[in-house]
């Protein structure tokens, strides 16, 4: 049961690699693009900065981030219905309770198992919650 699903889990967070449209050039002058491209900039990102999504070359940083707004406005979505056409409270526990799984997330999972630096994981928990945040506050 677990390995299905950490297979899905792992497939889920590959998308931004998967779905990657630049391309980069590399220093033998080839173009190359997609996945390829990906793992490109992430090996020369950790040749450079000793990170794959430094602040430093932001932009495997920012192509993943745009998959964290993603979700989370389908989050937001279903926490609306959920205010819409049950109750405030489940609506509202809904949404605590999805914040609480995306910090447990975001530092405590990716840290240990994909060795993930604290940095980015306070980069990548703002971007799910600025969104909902925003959405409670509004």
């Amino acid at each position: 049961m677990w390995s299905v699903a950490k297979k899905f889990y792992d497939y889920l967070i590959t998308f931004p690699e998967r779905l990657y449209p630049f391309s980069e050039k590399t220093k033998e002058g080839k173009v190359i693009s997609g996945e390829r491209a990906y793992a490109y900039l992430k090996e020369e990102n950790i040749k450079n900065f000793d990170d794959a999504y430094s602040l430093k070359a932001p932009k495997l940083l920012l192509w993943r981030q745009v998959f964290h707004l993603g979700p989370s406005l389908v989050i937001i979505f279903i926490a609306d219905q959920m205010f819409r056409h049950m109750s405030f409270f489940n609506g509202f526990a809904f949404l605590v309770l999805v914040s609480l799984c995306i910090a447990i997330q975001e530092f405590y999972f990716h840290p240990h198992y994909y060795n993930q630096k604290i940095e980015k994981g306070i980069i990548d928990f703002t971007t799910w919650m600025l969104p909902i945040i925003l959405y409670i506050v509004l």
